[in-house]
């Protein structure tokens, strides 16, 4: 289980056989599923951030949490295609409906089993909080709710404390020589002649156990692209994206990557102009 992870299921299953909804911000008498979920990520450290003001954590409905997740974090929606690769961590958020409300109730997974069986922890279940439980999640739908998504909140940030940066040609002040001071107001570009092979590439003196990796791009951006990360010896391919559509952000998880010391975006087909930049790059273990 992550760092997060442990530190927000903790916080959820204190709560357990409550039946209080104002404890979490709710008005009596309301509906408090979201504010369950998002008291428990204040509490735990990993709060929401675009709330009230004076309550920033405090996202009183699905839609909010959702959008929250497709904005800032990552939210697996079921028919997404990678919905049958990934597992749910615990502490991640659980998005319930059903045909006619796909956005309904909000929950916070607690376990996987190895049978399949996922295990959640939520608020105004019974008007309670409670433990539910879910076999064969992502198909079924013999429940009055059913699993429609996930919210990926699990993983630690990584400041890389310190390595280098490249890329295969730079020109016009666009070396990438400032990839790691995560600063808003410096980009981390690669010139190309829209040329096979172009990356841009991460490497750090030590070594990390890396889960996602969240890409900020610029007004230019790679359509199709691999990612590769680094075992001290050789660079090893574990994701290609194909026909990313011009978008601010990208999120890319794998399973753990572990001992990895650097990572590398290869560009196989650029949205425009000659170089594609990305303005941020967020390591999460």
């Amino acid at each position: 289980m992550s760092d997060s992870g442990n530190k927000i299921i903790e916080v959820a299953r204190q709560e357990l056989g409550r039946t209080d909804e104002t404890r979490y911000g709710a008005d009596s008498n309301e509906a408090w599923c979201s504010e369950f979920v998002s008291w428990v990520y204040w509490q735990a450290g990993f709060p929401f951030t675009t709330g009230p003001s004076g309550r920033r954590w405090h996202l009183a409905s699905v839609r909010r949490i959702k959008t929250w997740f497709l904005n800032y974090s990552t939210f697996i929606l079921k028919g997404h295609p990678d919905w049958y690769k990934f597992t749910p961590t615990p502490g991640d958020y659980v998005c319930f409906g059903n045909d006619s409300d796909p956005q309904s109730h909000s929950g916070i997974v607690e376990s996987l089993s190895s049978n399949g069986t996922l295990r959640t922890i939520e608020g105004n279940s019974g008007d309670m909080v409670r433990r539910k439980s879910y076999s064969n999640f992502r198909t079924n739908k013999n429940f009055n709710k059913w699993v429609q998504g996930f919210g990926l909140r699990c993983g630690k940030r990584i400041r890389i404390p310190n390595g280098r940066a490249s890329a295969s040609s730079s020109g016009n002040n666009r070396q990438p020589y400032k990839a790691f001071d995560r600063r808003y107001d410096t980009w981390w570009r690669n010139r190309t002649h829209r040329g096979m092979g172009q990356y841009l590439q991460m490497v750090w003196t030590s070594p990390q156990t890396i889960t996602k990796v969240s890409l900020e791009y610029g007004n230019h951006y790679p359509v199709d692209y691999r990612i590769y990360y680094f075992n001290g010896l050789f660079w090893i391919r574990t994701k290609t994206i194909r026909n990313n559509p011009r978008q601010s952000r990208a999120h890319v998880w794998f399973r753990p990557l572990k001992n990895a010391r650097g990572l590398k975006i290869e560009c196989l087909k650029y949205a425009m102009d000659d170089y594609f930049s990305i303005r941020e790059m967020t390591i999460q273990r």
